[in-house]
């Protein structure tokens, strides 16, 4: 042979060679870790089922994304995470005798032949598992049966570690309607389906196309914060012997969500043992009147655009009259020649629509639209609703003057604390953020000026010093207390039934958290200083301790 054909045949025969090895390299890379770590052995015919795009459960799926939290040290925790159980599946449109193949899957695996012969009978199917979680033994008799069409495989599935923490949160992972493939529902896993869940690897005629493997998401979430939060929450609800409840902690410079709670809950790896009304987030996806809380807005404003200032006097008779609406005081008594500064530690609502009137309907308007009350409130998911604040440019000055105290207009909980925050950061508004790395980003305006800001602070802190329940030791406290009635949707009106609602931050002039509570129809419809106000002073507690911030009283 000469030297041209020595090297022809060198060339063939590394070729061959590197052609095998890349075989055997896909084999061990793509098809071990994509989980079916028997199909090499058995055929290849596998890639290209028919002539179908198609996307096996293990075999041609990624693997999902991780989701975490952080503690004090900023060490990242993961919250959702994968395992992989072995599982034998079939091909339906290889078995070659459906009869003879589950007769042997029976015996193998224990299972009815009947119901296995039903999962084999439908030849149009490119999958149907058989069964999952076998025993090493199970997979080796079965491997050794050389059964057509089955395999022995390894299915990917999501475990949330630390069960019901930051559920509503989080979301779960569940088996898809549209495909073979497992989705995220609700929560992170779906708001981010497609950044978890990457690309899976295809088969398009016989050729396996190359995926991506799905990206970690990384949350602001303090898994310490989140898990007393969850605790005070629960215990609040139970006190109170309430329908529901909810607690948000925030960082008011940086946006920062530190806890994100909601009761009842429910526990992700078991989502099908609790009814489906449970998987919302009311913090983004439900909506409600806050009540007085919102006096704090409604002042803000006024002062703003400087049609008050604190020491405004006004004559409160305890009542207004709107042809055949009355506007009241919660405790129904006239409180005669006082301020404004009393009428937020009094919490008036006879003063909150003086503010109101003196702002008037249009800039009101404006100024809601300044707080981002018209828009979502920048968390990164689709799924979030809209606040309702429209009724304010239509309504009369009837609906002007409830909406100035907090009914009449419905919103989410962290719309609201979003808006709040405003104060708490001085007159500048931030999105909340919940995903590492988006507060150097974050968008940031300011909306009130920072001398109405710290006027604003100072009449949060007469109403905590007033109210007495929300003080803690050591610290200054910001904060304003809202019981709303609930509307009756069937009769109009409202009901009996209150949602008490807290927003506060501490240290009041420079707040490291902004926290808000609320407590969902507590029995006997009390005033939110005896249900929502323990509450947030127990987390606020915390906090001031847990971030070691030293009293500044």
């Amino acid at each position: 042979m000469g030297g041209r054909g020595r090297i022809s045949a060198l060339i063939v025969f590394f070729l061959f060679l590197y052609g095998y090895l890349s075989w055997n390299f896909y084999c061990l890379q793509i098809v071990k870790e994509g989980n079916f770590v028997g199909l090499c052995k058995k055929s290849a015919r596998a890639w290209g089922i028919s002539d179908k795009k198609i996307a096996i459960a293990g075999f041609f799926e990624p693997h999902r994304g991780k989701i975490f939290f952080i503690d004090k040290a900023g060490e990242q925790i993961p919250v959702a995470v994968n395992t992989s159980a072995r599982v034998i599946f079939a091909v339906p449109n290889e078995v070659e005798d459906v009869i003879e193949t589950a007769a042997n899957l029976s015996v193998a695996l224990g299972l009815p032949s009947e119901e296995v012969e039903n999962l084999l009978s439908n030849q149009k199917a490119t999958y149907r598992l058989i069964k999952k979680k076998i025993t090493e033994e199970e997979a080796a008799t079965v491997e050794n049966l050389a059964l057509a069409g089955i395999y022995v495989g390894e299915e990917e599935g999501r475990v949330y570690p630390f069960s019901r923490l930051a559920a509503h949160l989080l979301g779960f992972v569940a088996p898809s309607a549209e495909s073979l493939r497992k989705t995220g529902k609700y929560g992170v896993e779906g708001n981010f389906e497609e950044v978890l869940a990457g690309e899976p690897f295809q088969s398009v005629r016989g050729k396996v196309i190359s995926g991506k493997q799905g990206e970690d998401i990384f949350l602001t979430i303090d898994k310490n914060i989140q898990e007393r939060a969850e605790a005070i929450l629960a215990k609040g609800v139970a006190e109170s012997r309430a329908k529901s409840g909810l607690l948000l902690v925030m960082e008011p410079s940086t946006g920062m969500i530190r806890a994100m709670a909601s009761y009842p809950d429910f526990d992700p790896n078991h989502y099908s043992k609790s009814p489906v009304a449970h998987f919302l987030n009311p913090i983004y996806q439900a909506i409600y009147e806050p009540g007085s809380i919102f006096k704090v807005i409604t002042m803000a404003a006024a002062l703003d655009a400087g049609v008050i200032t604190s020491k405004t006097h006004y004559e409160d008779t305890g009542k207004l009259q709107f042809a055949e609406n009355i506007i009241r005081n919660w405790d129904l008594k006239a409180h005669g020649n006082v301020d404004m500064t009393y009428v937020i530690s009094h919490s008036l609502n006879t003063g909150s629509a003086f503010a109101a009137n003196k702002l008037g309907k249009k800039r009101f308007v404006e100024y809601i639209e300044k707080f981002g009350l018209k828009e979502k409130s920048g968390l990164p998911f689709a799924d979030e609703v809209r606040s309702q604040v429209s009724n304010i440019e239509k309504g009369s000055g009837f609906d002007l003057a409830a909406a100035s105290f907090g009914q009449g207009i419905a919103l989410t909980p962290i719309a609201l604390l979003k808006a709040v925050n405003v104060i708490a950061n001085h007159g500048v508004m931030i999105m909340p953020n919940i995903k590492n790395g988006q507060a150097e980003t974050a968008k940031k305006e300011r909306v009130i000026s920072e001398q109405v800001a710290t006027e604003i602070t100072k009449m949060m802190k007469e109403a905590v010093r007033e109210g007495r329940l929300a003080q803690i030791s050591g610290y200054s406290v910001a904060g304003k207390t809202g019981t709303a009635q609930k509307p009756d949707f069937e009769n109009g009106g409202y009901t009996k039934e209150v949602i008490n609602t807290y927003v506060g931050f501490a240290p009041a002039e420079a707040p490291r958290y902004i926290v808000m509570t609320r407590i969902d129809e507590p029995l006997g419809a009390p005033l939110a200083g005896v249900t929502a106000v323990p509450v947030f002073q127990e987390m606020m507690q915390f906090l001031l301790s847990y971030a070691d911030v030293p009293p500044n009283i």
